[in-house]
């Protein structure tokens, strides 16, 4: 090989590493401050424009380029309105549900969830639906008014989502007059409960607790349906139902009223029946047991009788006896001769009854 051709052969292979190091360069992000904010408002120009494509172009740049500067972030929320703005919903959603993981105390923080809720609520079908857009949106603008309820972007999502709760309030009430029409009260009571806990400020909600008060009343729980239309006669006195809430609660009662007056009266069970000893059975029984355990006194007065009923003690004839020792002449010891003897207190205890000697 000559010298000539080895020549060409290295400038071939110094050209061509040159050109593989120049596109290297290229694909690295370009650190610059300047260049970072030169291409952001570029895209923000662009996108004032109207020229969403090229605005697409310049904001993907900041976020892949520049993945950790300021402008990247921002970026993002202005990637995810050019999407709204193109009625690109899914792709919008996506960028904000990232942007409000990763940076939730941001200071368009606020405003993404606004955006969020927006994207959602352009969806949102009618009330015969499926309500799951109205839903999403409902919790996106929840999540705004408890969390920055002093933003301005809360005041502006405050009465969308009012509507989100209307819409939700309006579906639950027609799936459960629905199941109302084809009696069945339990799938209708179950709509009609979960409408009053969970959008109790709604206007449907005095027609929930209508609609739950028939329920009960068609199942026969007068109970539970007066208590349901007090509180509703209480709750919403301005409501359109509460005329007929009343006119209702009236009719139950007077019908609850004649039930009562139409069933008969039980009859008391009569002393024998129930078991009870009557006055005279207990004064009878009284006697019997005076006449199986007679008192101490009486048995005493029984012990005199018999005494009495005994011979009196046969005449001593003291003439040929002499004078008993200790005994003065001209006095008589007469004491307790004439008496009887003293009853005396039996000893130990009293017998068993049915043992010998009784």
């Amino acid at each position: 090989m000559s010298g000539k051709a080895l020549s060409r052969i290295v400038l071939c292979c110094a050209v061509v590493s040159f050109g593989l190091t120049a596109g290297c360069a290229k694909t690295k992000p370009v650190t610059h401050k300047k260049n970072v904010d030169q291409l952001y408002e570029e895209g923000l120009s662009s996108f004032f424009k109207g020229r969403y494509d090229e605005a697409e172009g310049k904001f993907t740049a900041v976020i892949f380029e520049f993945p950790f500067s300021e402008k990247s972030t921002m970026a993002e929320v202005r990637l995810a309105e050019l999407y709204y703005y193109q009625g690109k919903y899914a792709e919008a959603s996506a960028y904000l549900e990232d942007f409000i993981k990763r940076h939730p105390s941001h200071k368009d923080a606020p405003y993404a969830y606004y955006l969020l809720g927006m994207c959602y609520f352009n969806q949102k079908p009618k009330a015969e639906r499926d309500q799951t857009p109205a839903r999403n949106a409902s919790s996106a603008f929840g999540e705004l008014l408890s969390r920055y309820p002093d933003s301005i972007w809360a005041d502006m999502a405050r009465s969308h989502f009012n509507s989100c709760i209307e819409s939700l309030a309006k579906s639950e009430i027609l799936i459960g007059d629905f199941y109302f029409k084809r009696k069945n009260f339990q799938g209708a009571s179950e709509r009609y409960g979960w409408l009053v806990q969970k959008y109790p400020s709604s206007r449907y909600a005095p027609k929930a607790l209508f609609g739950l008060a028939k329920c009960y009343e068609a199942s026969n729980n007068v109970q539970k349906a007066k208590s349901t239309l007090e509180h509703l006669v209480s709750t919403y006195p301005e409501a359109e139902d509460t005329d007929d809430a009343k006119r209702l609660l009236t009719s139950l009662s007077e019908r609850e009223s004649k039930e009562r007056a139409s069933k008969p009266k039980q009859e008391e069970p009569s002393a024998k029946q129930s078991g009870a000893l009557v006055p005279q059975e207990k004064a009878a029984e009284g006697q019997e047991e005076k006449k199986e355990a007679p008192s101490q006194t009486e048995a005493d007065r029984d012990y005199e009788q018999e005494q009495r009923a005994l011979p009196p003690p046969a005449e001593t004839d003291l003439s040929d006896q002499g004078e008993p020792q200790g005994v003065d002449n001209g006095e008589e010891d007469t004491e307790g001769l004439n008496q009887a003897p003293a009853a005396q207190e039996p000893q130990g205890d009293l017998p068993a009854e049915g043992s010998e000697g009784l």
